[in-house]
């Protein structure tokens, strides 16, 4: 049986620019995902908060065992979002348009013969690259000014962008392993503050829950096995960079037959594959140095396994991970999934949010990214004093601001309402979603 896992959820309250890769140019690209590692990091900060540096601690042993033992911190995906598996075959430019009649009938080859046409538009079929869909990206651009006879102009060659997951996103996980501080936390009840990400002084900043599950809450009944003359076929899907090294550790874009032997009791074959590889680095805050890079299976990639006799139970120790650095979130794979179908987006079942209606409210009557940036620069200073005990802004200052804006009654509404009824993260957050709102310029 598997040991009981932790779910987390993490929700977005600020841009969260997640480094995809050393870039040269002016546009920095983000993962549309939270990778393991950086979970890991997150939790082992919120612990240095709580408890003090590891270094001469009492309690150095916990942290040793929470961060370097046996608990595995996963990658964390958005709602809605999702790898197209590899072994899936898509409607070359059907999908690149977005046909959903053309999505709908593509064909995933762990359960259906490969075909030449589109069913639908008999245009020809391609193999999937791996690509992620239905992220929720945010799009910074910052330009450096000059002055030329007193006038203010955008300096040539100094336009720059760059992209991070959307205010408001969720995020989820599923922590393997128990640990009571983990318990802990997730007896509380109460949302722990995290940080993810680059410029984590005016980003990345997070709400996360987390709440236990029972043992084997996530795991597909057992049979799922396919057998056939004999032998249990086994599909097994990454859902996250995979390091894998032959015996001699070399890098290698299979799994070692020899662990997942181990793993399975029994003597395991790759019967197919279908694999892409890239590399993955980062940089390891806590001692200021870039991390290795490695050479990785990238996610979506997928293997069908042929093992003698297999007893079902042992596939728990699949759905811990395989490969290296397991314990960062590499190597998480899906075992026997079912047939990839695109999900619709907006599909994903998401607990409403209160703040979602007052969000509404804003955009409504706050129309222009200006004022939408006005307005939440408002909310922002009277969050900042909720926070800091300072007294509220009296509604003269307020009125005065508003009268200097030449604000209609029904902005100076909202605002009064958003005012008195929320508490300072509320306020905090609702600013950043104002703000994070495209609006007519």
């Amino acid at each position: 049986m598997d040991a009981p896992s932790t779910e987390l959820t993490v929700t977005a309250l600020d841009r969260l620019f997640i480094g995809a890769s050393a870039e040269a140019g002016n546009h920095t690209a983000s993962l549309d995902y939270i990778p393991g590692p950086m979970v890991l990091g997150a939790f082992a900060n919120l612990w240095i908060r709580q408890h003090g540096v590891p270094q001469g601690n009492p309690r150095r042993e916990e942290f040793v065992e929470l961060f370097h033992g046996s608990v595995r911190w996963p990658a964390l995906m958005p709602d809605g979002g999702t790898f197209i598996p590899l072994s899936v075959q898509v409607c070359k430019y059907g999908s690149r348009r977005g046909d959903p009649a053309c999505l709908a009938n593509s064909i995933d080859l762990l359960f259906d013969p490969p075909v030449d046409r589109c069913p639908h538009c008999h245009g020809p079929m391609e193999g999937s690259k791996g690509a992620f869909i239905h992220a929720r990206r945010s799009r910074v651009t910052r330009v450096a000014l000059e002055t030329i006879d007193g006038r203010e102009r955008a300096k040539d060659t100094m336009l720059y962008s760059r992209d991070g997951i959307a205010v408001g996103s969720v995020l989820r996980g599923v922590i393997h392993g128990s640990h009571p501080w983990l318990t802990a936390i997730a007896a509380a009840s109460d949302p722990v503050d995290l940080w993810f990400g680059g410029a984590r002084s005016v980003a990345g900043h997070c709400h996360g829950a987390l709440v236990t599950a029972p043992a084997d809450a996530e795991n597909p009944p057992d049979s799922d096995v396919a057998t056939e003359t004999g032998e249990a076929q086994v599909d097994i899907r990454a859902e996250a960079p995979c390091i894998f090294v032959t015996n001699d550790g070399r890098p290698s874009a299979d799994p070692s037959t020899s662990e997942l032997a181990e793993l399975l009791g029994r003597p395991v074959t790759i019967a197919r594959r279908w694999v892409r590889t890239g590399t993955v680095s980062g940089w390891h805050a806590a001692s200021g140095l870039p991390r290795p890079m490695e050479i990785v299976a990238l996610p979506g990639s997928v293997w069908r396994l042929r093992v003698d006799n297999l007893d079902p139970t042992r596939l728990a120790g699949l759905r811990r991970g395989i490969g290296l650095r397991t314990t960062e979130g590499f190597g998480a794979v899906a075992v026997n999934p079912t047939r990839f179908t695109f999900p619709v987006r907006g599909s994903a079942v998401a607990t409403p949010d209160p703040l979602m209606s007052r969000l509404s409210e804003f955009t409504s009557v706050f129309c222009t990214s200006p004022t939408r940036r006005w307005a939440g620069d408002l909310l922002l200073e009277s969050s900042d004093r909720q926070a800091t005990g300072q007294p509220a802004l009296f509604s003269d200052v307020v009125e005065h601001r508003a009268a200097n804006r030449r604000l209609k009654e029904g902005q100076r509404h909202v605002l009064r309402r958003a005012m008195a009824d929320l508490d300072a993260g509320q306020l905090k957050r609702l600013a950043l979603l104002l703000q994070n709102a495209k609006g007519e310029q």
